[in-house]
């Protein structure tokens, strides 16, 4: 062999061992996407002058334009440009802090309706609405200086603890106050004649004794009874509580005691099959679900008794001793035992030799790392810098997408180079606390339902305020903001009413009953403040329906596959109905709001969802699990499913659920309390009101709680009967579909109902997004038809008005009571007198009725 050869030959071999060293020059070899730095290292190609030194030793910042910020952008002092609504926020945006010079900053003016939190006027400016309101949004409390105390109105009861309440629920047999100062020194409690008192002391209407519904929290009201009254047995797919209450049959014996009073646990014996688990409640599970390190059994039981730790060590301060022929990971040990000579893993996997032990692969090019590189006794490992996650080959350093991160910002968040900021969406404030989005405006309010009332109490004084007293049992509760309108439902009466928020001069607010025929058990209401519609769910004709926010124009949107549907939550701004059916099968569904497009979002792993909130801002839906414990979210689609909190205590029994900025909000039977916590985390636990007679739903009230929207019904779109918003799916949806009332079919127009007379359009137009063609010849002709016959009945009614006067003239008047209507004949010509001329039918006198029954 020639000596050329061999040369070749040692060369070769050279650049071969050469590429085996950690961190060598060939081992740098960058990609085709990638930028080499001067220093050897790899990085994005798009790092390269995006005004951060990505390489350490600023290569890929040489050699680039010179950029000029715009008229929206600040320009740091490195030349770098930020949005300049970053500057004097609060945060270094600039690498060099100069967007938050004190001299500049400190030089700001908060506008008019702002207040400034420094002494001098500059610094961090907060809306005037959160002085004062006992929440310091200052870091230095100054908001909340020079506040005066909060005292009670005259018509108010002062409790000890400074809470304001109606003067009515002092000594009311309910602890109002909080510290049941509202119950001290009052006299021994006397039901009048025509009342029952309950083993509590509490006064109920006589009726009420023995009709089927439990009006005492102590259930005495319904005690030694004669018989159960018809219609509330269970049926025969239920088990019968011994309290009477009613559960699905499916859970008798399921090891969780859903009845009250645990009878449905009764004298159970369950033996699971061989490829299940039993927990130590008698719940059986899938046996793979046992030691999986996950809680299923609601015991626990499942992860204790004969279940291995799970091993989990530290990368930056362990070892794993991992069994070589199992490869399960056996224990963990520190790294001051690994190369000390000592088999500390009993498999000598410790102990790699000398040719390992103490070699400091660091020292060779950083090992290869892009960022950091932290030398272990055995070998090493790189690292990232904060806002960067290391990549699949352990080496390369990629910008961490923190927006895609679960709660990392309350509403907006933009992802920067190695870091993030969060914005709020217009009609918010960034919280300079804790960063998260404060709506503007007043304080939001909480109105909930405890059966015999509807309460609404202020978040920042804790003050309770009785909306409407004298209920029997109101259950569901929603608000139109715009309106100032509260809604609720009353399964004892079976019937949808509604009252203003705001009283009148007199210190009243009027009821109004919306719906009271065809009804049976209205669980759920929900309100379109956009499009003016009314939806209700109800339990007992299994049933979804729809109206005007009269409560007339009726129509029935789901009939079919539903078992118990209960809560109901809409998103008007995109056409979309969100439920809960706490029934067999559990599940969680949405439809568009006109009926159409029904999708199933959750059915596995859901038992009890008894309350459903949405999140219009987040685009997710939260709700809780009273068998489960649970309080669970996914988005609006069904995606990315969270367990936000699991507890039995604090979710003894949850019933209702909402969401208001970054809180949730709940009422829990068991407890007779609501609550409140974090939204992501499940943290920040607070009680918001508590010793409740029988907290039932709950929601928010304040300005921004409901987004504003485009109403795509405008003049009732054209409809002769209801215009509904349709789901917006993409751009090419309908804006709304027309559908009748029910007992009446829409035509081939599209927009007309039978027996209604078709309602013109102006000339030329036809109703955007309308499901349907455009008018038709024929249906000109009809119109036409209907004008000239409706000219020959004006003529004939002037006739007979005519007639009718000059006989009154000469014969004396006769008015009667009409049984059907309950007002005069002279009553009914008044409202035929004063009819619009489009032939609009008024609806019997009773539906419009403000009267409340007894």
């Amino acid at each position: 062999m020639r000596l050329g050869d061999l040369f070749a030959i040692a060369v070769c071999c050279g650049l071969l061992v050469l590429s085996r060293i950690p961190g060598s020059r060939a081992d740098a070899h960058c990609g085709s996407s990638q930028f080499t730095c001067h220093n050897g290292r790899c990085i994005p190609s798009s790092w390269k002058c995006d005004e951060d030194d990505d390489c350490g030793d600023n290569s890929d910042e040489t050699d680039c334009p010179v950029r000029t910020c715009s008229d929206s952008e600040f320009t740091c002092d490195d030349s770098k440009c930020i949005p300049s609504r970053w500057q004097c926020d609060g945060d270094n945006d600039c690498a060099d802090g100069s967007d938050e010079k004190p001299d500049i900053c400190n030089q700001r003016t908060c506008r008019s309706d702002h207040f400034s939190c420094e002494e001098n006027g500059g610094g961090i400016c907060i809306p005037r609405t959160w002085v004062c309101d006992r929440d310091a949004d200052c870091e230095n409390g100054r908001d909340e200086e020079g506040c005066d105390q909060l005292t009670c109105d005259p018509t108010e009861h002062t409790c000890d603890n400074g809470k304001c309440i109606t003067v009515r629920w002092v000594c009311d047999q309910d602890n109002d106050c909080g510290d049941n100062s509202d119950e001290k020194n009052c006299p021994t409690p006397t039901c009048s004649t025509n009342e029952f008192m309950c083993n509590n002391s509490y006064c109920i209407p006589r009726r009420w004794l023995c009709d089927g519904d439990f009006d005492c929290l102590d259930l005495s009201d319904e005690k030694d009874c004669p018989s159960v009254p018809p219609g509330t047995e269970c049926s025969s797919r239920e088990f019968t509580c011994s309290n009477r209450d009613c559960v699905h049959i499916s859970w008798k014996c399921d090891g969780d005691e859903d009845c009250a009073d645990g009878s449905d646990e009764v004298d159970c014996i369950r033996q699971c099959s061989e490829d299940e688990f039993q927990c130590d409640n008698g719940l059986c599970i899938a046996g793979p679900l046992q030691c999986d390190g996950k809680r299923d059994c609601d015991d626990g039981s499942d992860e204790r008794n004969d279940c291995q730790p799970i091993i989990s060590c530290d990368p930056t301060k362990e070892f794993e001793c991992i069994n070589s022929q199992t490869g399960v990971r056996e224990q963990c040990i520190p790294f001051s035992k690994v190369c000390d000579g000592n088999d500390d893993c009993s498999d000598g996997s410790d102990e790699p030799g000398q040719h390992v032990c103490n070699v400091d692969e660091c020292a060779v090019n950083n090992g290869s790392c892009m960022e950091g590189c932290v030398n272990t006794p055995h070998s090493y490992y790189c690292t990232c810098n904060d806002g960067f996650d290391l990549q699949d080959d352990g080496r390369t350093c990629k910008d961490k997408d923190e927006c895609a991160i679960f709660g990392t910002c309350s509403q907006l968040c933009e992802n920067t180079h190695g870091g993030y900021k969060c914005e709020c969406v217009d009609g918010y404030t960034l919280d300079p606390r804790n960063g998260y989005c404060k709506a503007d405006g007043e304080e939001a309010k909480l109105i909930f339902a405890n059966r015999r009332d509807l309460r609404m109490i202020d978040m920042a004084t804790g003050e309770y305020t009785e909306l409407v007293s004298d209920l029997r049992s109101a259950i569901a509760t929603d608000v139109d903001v715009p309106n100032k309108r509260v809604y609720w439902t009353d399964v004892a009466r079976e019937q949808i009413y509604s009252a203003p928020i705001e009283a009148d001069s007199n210190g009243e607010r009027s009821k109004v009953r919306l719906v009271s025929e065809g009804i049976h058990t209205p669980d759920g209401v929900a309100i379109d403040w956009i499009h003016a519609k009314m939806y209700w769910t109800d339990t007992g004709t299994d049933t979804i329906s729809v109206a005007t926010l009269d409560g007339n124009m009726r129509k029935t949107l789901f009939a079919t596959d539903l078992d118990e549907p209960r809560a109901l939550a809409l998103d008007p701004t995109e056409g979309f109905m969100y439920w809960s059916d706490w029934g067999q099968p559990a599940k969680i569904e949405r439809a568009g709001m006109n009926g159409f497009f029904r999708e199933v979002l959750v059915q596995s792993n859901i038992e009890w969802p008894n309350g459903l909130t949405l999140d219009l801002l987040g685009k997710r839906i939260y709700w809780v699990d009273a068998k489960l414990h649970t309080i669970s979210s996914v988005t609006t689609t069904g995606a990315d499913r969270r367990t936000i909190i699991q507890d039995d205590v604090l979710l003894a029994h949850p019933f209702s659920i909402t969401v208001f900025q970054d809180t949730l909000f709940y009422t829990d039977w068991e407890s007779e309390s609501i609550h409140s916590l974090n939204k992501f985390t499940g943290g920040d636990h607070k009680v918001v009101g508590s010793d409740l007679y029988s907290p039932m739903d709950i929601t928010v009230y304040q300005s921004k709680r409901q987004v504003s929207g485009t109403n795509f019904c405008e003049n009732n779109g054209y409809c002769s009967d209801l215009c509904l918003p349709a789901p917006q799916i993409n751009e090419h949806s309908a804006k709304y579909t027309c559908l009748c009332e029910d007992g009446r079919e829409l035509m081939d127009d599209h927009r007309t109902c039978t027996g209604r007379d078709q309602i013109p359009m102006p000339t030329g137009e036809s109703p955007a997004g309308q499901t349907g063609g455009s008018m038709q010849p024929g249906h000109v002709a009809a119109i036409v038809i209907a004008v000239l016959v409706a000219l020959v009945v004006l003529v004939a009614l002037i006739g007979f008005f005519a007639w009718r006067f000059f006989r009154s003239t000469n014969m004396k008047s006769m008015n009667f009571d009409n049984p059907v209507y309950r007002k005069t004949t002279e009553d009914q010509f008044s409202l035929q007198k004063h009819a619009q001329p489009t032939g609009h039918s008024y609806p019997p006198i009773t539906a419009l009725s403000t009267v409340e029954e007894p």
